[in-house]
């Protein structure tokens, strides 16, 4: 068995990690049913597209695999990204594709704890997203990757605050 390969110190963890695991295995299978979980991927991505989805009345693309968009309302399509941060300010960056802003895709970011309570989630207009990025850097910038980088922090969350360029769905008060 793969237990005998493991070192002694975590032979002792082993059948607890197996136990937890099956539970998450399982668990999974319910949000599955329940259409909050689509893929076999990180929980947290589709759980913050469902509830993003939730928020502003737009449904999910039939197929998870989708180019570009996870969410569409009247025609108009979303890009959805969380990270998983600790405080609300704290520093990470949200990327896009260079293609979603020129086909006019809209983001919304989401901050949600390691723990799945959200933080925040902030809707960026496409472009919004074009006034920051020029803003920042004076033309759209492009990573090796072909991705825009929304950098997100305290001083440039006040940044895009009072330039109007975010709108926030949600904020927690914790």
């Amino acid at each position: 068995s793969l237990k005998n390969y493991l070192n002694d110190r975590d032979k002792k963890k082993y059948n607890k990690a197996k136990e937890l695991l099956s539970k998450i295995n399982e668990y999974r299978e319910t949000l599955k049913e329940m259409k909050i979980v689509r893929s076999n991927k990180l929980i947290s991505p589709d759980y913050c597209e469902w509830i993003s989805g939730s928020i502003i009345g737009a449904t999910q693309p039939p197929k998870t695999n989708e180019q570009g968009y996870d969410l569409i309302k009247n025609g108009q399509k979303y890009e959805v990204k969380s990270r998983q941060v600790n405080k609300l300010n704290e520093y990470t960056v949200f990327h896009l594709k260079k293609e979603s802003i020129l086909l006019g895709i809209d983001l919304i970011c989401v901050l949600i704890k390691p723990n799945y309570k959200i933080l925040g989630i902030f809707h960026v207009k496409h472009e919004n997203i074009k006034k920051i990025m020029v803003d920042e850097h004076k033309k759209i910038p492009v990573s090796a990757l072909g991705r825009v980088n929304l950098i997100w922090n305290k001083k440039r969350r006040l940044n895009y605050e009072k330039n109007s360029w975010i709108d926030w769905l949600f904020i927690s008060d914790f």
